[in-house]
């Protein structure tokens, strides 16, 4: 039998008495009963699938793993730990003698927020919304000016997707350089010239 190993013919239902068949002598009718033990390299299966970031899932596990245990008895598989992600409860199952047992745990992806720190500035074109994103989405950082002073980026350097971490990103400012002019006379007219 499947996910059993015969163990013999014995002539009580307990199987505690083996039939001996070069020995024992049938005098009357007797029932044999076939004693099974239960295999302990039963394979089940354990699939971990990782939350899409539109919500859905994968067909594909993103990990599997390839257990065995005794037939017919109850396991726990273990959870995995997963950055940016919240494992499912576990589960307990008892493991099919053929070997077709599969667990499935689906991981919730997690969203952080994000804060876009403008220091006084203003968005001239949208990035990614501030507020609730999920780990992993895609981040654009919004276009953004401010009067009188130049944009050189954003502190700390917005990665190409959303960290595992809630997370404010600040416009650094510098002060804008205007060249230095001198204004001469020439007549009538007053003239500005540039200085190097």
């Amino acid at each position: 039998d499947t996910g059993y190993t015969f163990g013999g013919w014995y002539t009580d239902q307990a199987c505690n008495n083996a039939w001996d068949f070069e020995n024992d002598v049938v005098t009357e009718d007797i029932t044999l009963h076939a004693k099974w033990t239960a295999n302990t390299n039963t394979a089940y299966t354990v699939e971990h699938y990782q939350e899409n970031i539109d919500g859905t899932y994968p067909a594909t596990p993103t990990n599997t793993d390839n257990l065995t245990g005794t037939t017919a008895t109850s396991v726990t598989p273990a959870v995995k730990d997963y950055i940016g992600f919240t494992a499912p409860s576990t589960q307990t199952v008892s493991i099919a003698a053929d070997g077709s047992t599969v667990v499935e745990y689906k991981y919730t992806r997690n969203s952080y927020t994000l804060t876009w720190n403008l220091a006084g500035g203003k968005i001239t074109k949208a990035g990614t919304t501030a507020g609730s994103v999920k780990f992993g989405a895609p981040l654009t950082a919004p276009t953004v000016t401010k009067s009188g002073l130049t944009f050189i980026g954003w502190d700390p350097v917005v990665p190409p997707t959303m960290p595992a971490e809630e997370v404010t990103y600040t416009a650094i400012w510098e002060n804008c350089i205007w060249p230095e002019t001198t204004t001469i006379e020439d007549g009538d007219e007053t003239v500005s010239i540039m200085l190097d």
